[in-house]
């Protein structure tokens, strides 16, 4: 009988963190084979497409093989980034558990911590991967484009196209730099997005919304919403806030009883059990910004 190959460690990725998911832990739930709780955090997923709804492990599931993986020039598995996230992960993890969902005070270094992994969870999904390559693919095709246009261009053509290209401020970038972009958006992209953002993420308010409700918020595959009234009103590729929206409002749910708001309007701990439609609005946004997976600490999601 063949053996089953054996994965090199750190093979399944996690696309969402299983320390991010632990809160969302449905504590009633018994292994059949043990009789006793799970040892690993047991979420409740509903499917947007098929409606299913089915009880996951958040060790083995919320992964992709190598998806954080770079291979070197030898072939090698860099996972440079994969520890990256995983020290930004342990971080949080303390941090919520020991501060946030005790309601105390940040020091500088742990706001700082908890804006980097707010903007490693912005940018660390699959769509969002596939988003930050895609928006240089325009760039691409024109390149492209004026790369045929030059083969068969005539000598005044090419003077008009080299004094186009003089008279930018920019600096040149080649077909090949942006092909090499967008074939490894990891480490061309997401990483200096986030070195960038999170410092950014720190100049706005933090404001973290709880409540008493078992069910409280729910989280999912794409958790983190950027929102803000005045970009709703934008055409759908428009539609994202930046950060010199008055309004913005940066989401992320960090457990069924706490959700983080960036802002740059209100900051604290902020009891919204005695507004109930609170919740309803927040889930609302999860599910609508959601690729595909809802999470819950309960069964029995439903969505209209």
């Amino acid at each position: 009988m063949a053996k089953k190959a054996i994965k090199p460690p750190h093979t399944d990725q996690h696309i969402i963190p299983k320390c991010y998911l632990k809160p969302w832990n449905d504590h009633t739930l018994i292994n059949n084979d043990s009789g006793k709780p799970f040892n690993e955090p047991q979420v409740w997923a509903y499917n947007k497409t098929s409606g299913e709804e089915e009880q996951l492990s958040a060790k083995t599931n919320f992964t992709q093989e190598n998806f954080y993986t770079i291979e070197d020039e030898q072939g090698e598995r860099d996972l440079t980034i994969e520890h990256a996230l995983d020290k930004v992960e342990v971080k949080f993890d303390w941090i919520r558990d020991s501060k946030l969902l005790k309601h105390e005070q940040l020091d500088s270094e742990e706001h700082f911590q908890i804006c980097l992994f707010i903007a490693t969870m912005h940018n660390r999904t699959i769509s969002r991967i596939n988003h930050l390559g895609d928006m240089l693919k325009p760039i691409q095709e024109k390149l492209k484009g004026y790369e045929e246009f030059a083969k068969t261009a005539t000598v005044e053509d090419l003077k008009k196209m080299s004094s186009i290209s003089r008279s930018s401020d920019s600096e040149a970038i080649s077909i090949e730099e942006v092909d090499e972009v967008i074939a490894k958006p990891l480490e061309n992209i997401m990483v200096p997005i986030v070195d960038y953002l999170a410092p950014e993420l720190t100049k706005l308010k933090m404001a973290i919304y709880y409540t008493k409700e078992d069910f409280g918020f729910i989280t999912s595959d794409n958790p983190c919403v950027w929102r803000s009234r005045e970009a709703d009103m934008h055409p759908t590729m428009f539609k994202s806030p930046g950060l010199n929206d008055y309004n913005i409002n940066i989401i992320l749910p960090i457990s069924p009883t706490h959700c983080i708001i960036l802002n740059k309007q209100i900051e604290g701990y902020i009891n919204i059990d005695t507004i109930p439609e609170c919740i309803d609005q927040i889930n609302t946004l999860i599910y609508q910004h959601a690729d595909n997976c809802i999470i819950a600490n309960q069964k029995g999601i439903e969505f209209s």
